[in-house]
């Protein structure tokens, strides 16, 4: 495995098949916030970016039929790692899609061993997997054999 090729991760209970939800088991929202508010001194939810202010201060300019659908994006769904001031955005996002029973995490730089046991740890915490292209197992062992 070369993790430097990897731009996309998952959470889930089970491996993911992405033509179909074939996920029946649901995670735990709550474990999720919780895991997010331990480790608040790495993670930022979107709605404590400037962005996210800023989309809550003009909340009033969006169509009504799509309010509901960006609140929702701002209700500690998604959050963010590793502010990039060069580049102005940070190069970690992760999300929990509940209508798809599992958290995708995104990578706009270089993955290194220390994010694998990052989310490692975070997937452990909601007792679910973390997979590389849906159906690759990544775990303690793969993660000890990249050195």
């Amino acid at each position: 495995m070369n993790i430097k090729k990897i731009k996309y991760l998952d959470i889930s209970k089970n491996k993911v098949n992405f033509v179909i939800n074939n996920i029946n088991e649901e995670l735990d929202y709550s474990k999720w916030i919780e895991y997010i508010m331990q480790y608040s001194d790495y993670f930022t939810w979107r709605e404590d970016t400037k962005a996210g202010k800023q989309t809550l201060a003009e909340i009033d300019k969006v169509p009504e039929n799509f309010r509901e659908r960006v609140l929702g994006g701002l209700n500690k769904c998604c959050c963010y790692a590793d502010y990039n001031n060069k580049k102005g955005y940070y190069d970690v996002s992760v999300g929990f899609l509940s209508e798809y029973n599992r958290i995708s995490i995104n990578f706009e730089r270089p993955l290194i061993v220390n994010d694998l046991k990052r989310f490692l740890d975070m997937a452990n915490y909601l007792d679910a997997l973390l997979l590389n292209h849906g159906d690759e197992i990544i775990d303690e062992k793969l993660i000890e054999s990249l050195g």
